[in-house]
């Protein structure tokens, strides 16, 4: 429900966005005219309608499948196949979905890491905001229940909620210390998902999380 909440709250922004914009189509096409006088050609230009069909956001909900739920006519050995391939399936998918949270957990941590260990990099507020919201939303994306992964997203939260950014930016010291408490907790995730994944992850800073100027 937490989902289903917050994407119809996106889909109402986004439906409000289109009709902004669809309220500005007529001005946009008078600017057109305006700018390109003799050049104008009506049909270069599609209708409102047509327009407005090209925005669309839509939320599909389907039910899990269950491997033993098959409504259907078939012989007992390839239904026994058939189960099988959802049963992995369904596996795949939650293994997938559970390394792709230790994915996001690395690289948010490893970004600050290294960031907050060069004294001459500024960064903004979402290098570690971003490490706190993904630790947030760990609980109700943890199908698994995996505890590990809970316990770090815990064990993250308690490093950053009470983070001063702005005595972060001015206190060297203050700096490294909370640089050091997210590097104990990211050599936990590596051992947990490196170990496991047997594949490093690209955990180099970008233009997002850290910037040569100043940012808010």
């Amino acid at each position: 429900m937490k989902y289903v909440k917050r994407m119809s709250k996106l889909r109402d922004d986004f439906e409000e966005s289109v009709d902004d914009f669809m309220d500005h189509y007529d001005t946009v096409i008078k600017q057109a005219v305006n700018n390109l006088q003799g050049l104008y050609e009506e049909g270069d230009y599609p209708t409102k309608e047509q327009v407005r069909k090209r925005f669309r956001m839509d939320i599909n909900i389907t039910p899990i499948p269950a491997s033993g739920d098959f409504r259907i006519d078939i012989n007992e050995k390839e239904l026994n196949k058939l189960r099988t391939k959802l049963d992995e399936q369904l596996i795949a998918a939650q293994e997938a979905a559970e390394q792709d949270l230790f994915s996001r957990l690395y690289t948010s941590v490893a970004k600050a890491v290294i960031t907050l260990r060069a004294p001459e990099k500024i960064f903004r507020n979402t290098l570690i905001l971003n490490i706190e919201e993904i630790s947030k939303s760990i609980p109700d994306m943890n199908i698994n229940n995996n505890h590990q992964l809970d316990g770090l997203a815990n064990d993250l939260l308690k490093i950053t909620v009470p983070i001063d950014l702005k005595a972060l930016r001015n206190d060297y010291d203050y700096r490294i210390e909370v640089a050091k408490q997210l590097a104990d907790t990211l050599e936990r995730i590596e051992a947990i998902y490196l170990g496991a994944n047997n594949e490093p992850v690209n955990a180099s800073t970008n233009d997002d999380e850290s910037t040569q100027s100043t940012a808010a």
